[in-house]
């Protein structure tokens, strides 16, 4: 008796994240620069979930998640920085597809509360006091 046996192929999932640094005012908030690779990671005073969804590229599904970070300035204390980190998995170069996804996040970012917790981190800066 004859078998057909089937090899199967096992793609792997990459995980890709991007950070970017934003500026927020109380009528805006908008990324201000370009996508870095990696994760924000140092001096995280707070961070915000802003949205995680699945998306279909060339016909596979990538998982992608949008944070928000505020971040203490390393060289001046009480000052604050703020970046979105954007996180895709998935079994396709994800990478190419960057440029688009920032129109995405910024409507993301307008929707959310992401400018109002800038907005709160920038009053909550020192001043000089009487």
């Amino acid at each position: 008796m004859n078998a057909i046996f089937y090899m199967s192929v096992i793609k792997p999932f990459t995980h890709r994240v991007y950070n970017a640094p934003v500026v927020a005012t109380s009528e805006a908030i908008s990324l201000a620069g370009s996508w870095n690779n990696g994760r924000v990671d140092s001096n995280v005073v707070c961070t915000y979930l802003v949205r995680r969804w699945t998306q279909e590229i060339q016909g596979n599904p990538i998982e992608m998640s949008l944070y928000q970070y505020v971040v203490e300035h390393e060289s001046i204390q009480g000052q604050y920085k703020f970046f979105v980190q954007f996180e895709m998995i998935g079994q396709v170069n994800v990478h190419p597809f960057l440029r688009e996804a920032s129109q995405y996040v910024q409507a993301l970012l307008h929707e959310s509360k992401a400018k109002s917790m800038c907005v709160l981190f920038q009053q909550e800066q020192p001043g000089e006091g009487s």
